[in-house]
């Protein structure tokens, strides 16, 4: 008896981290449609090797804030707010697309119907247990690493960009500079 329960007890993280759906492809969509659900998130984007990190604080429905590569952007609508030589300056219309380039939409798999997944089981990560899952989409071949809540936490794609996505529901709105 006691043994059973030992053995349940330190089953239950890793059954918590299990798919609760048949199928691979159907895992992932779960993970996207709750991750598209959310109002705000962090997403931190670079090179596998650690070089060249861009953060994103995102919330919905039209603010960012991203820093990295020795540069600071604000987005609030369709204003941007660029930090450079050490005072804040707010960029024409024009400038401000730039903002798109950071979009980190063009940078999720495609979980569409024609993705296909594969179950790569649990893997631990940074001393977290997840749910490891090999993505074919239009836009190539990724490694999507869901949490026990659900969530996506990491995206590693085949040209090499890591991408940490955290703060669910937590970053704090967003404001103009200035």
């Amino acid at each position: 008896m006691r043994f059973t329960a030992a053995v349940l007890t330190a089953a239950l993280p890793v059954l918590t981290a299990l798919p609760a759906f048949a199928a691979p492809a159907d895992d992932v969509r779960a993970a996207f449609t709750k991750f598209n659900a959310l109002n705000s998130f962090e997403a931190t984007v670079g090179g596998k090797s650690g070089k060249q990190t861009v953060t994103l604080d995102i919330v919905k429905p039209n603010s960012a804030h991203i820093t990295g590569n020795g540069m600071e952007l604000v987005r609030i609508g369709t204003t941007t707010y660029m930090h450079m030589g050490g005072a804040w300056r707010k960029m024409s219309a024009g400038v401000s697309d730039i903002y798109g380039s950071f979009n980190i939409s063009n940078r999720l798999p495609d979980v569409g119907k024609d993705t296909t997944a594969t179950d790569l089981g649990m893997k631990s990560m940074g001393g977290q247990m997840f749910h490891a899952y090999k993505i074919v989409d239009k836009n190539g071949t990724s490694t999507v690493y869901v949490g026990a809540d659900g969530l996506p936490h990491v995206i590693d794609n085949a040209a090499g960009t890591h991408m940490t996505l955290s703060k669910f529901n937590a970053v704090p709105p967003i404001s103009a500079p200035m």
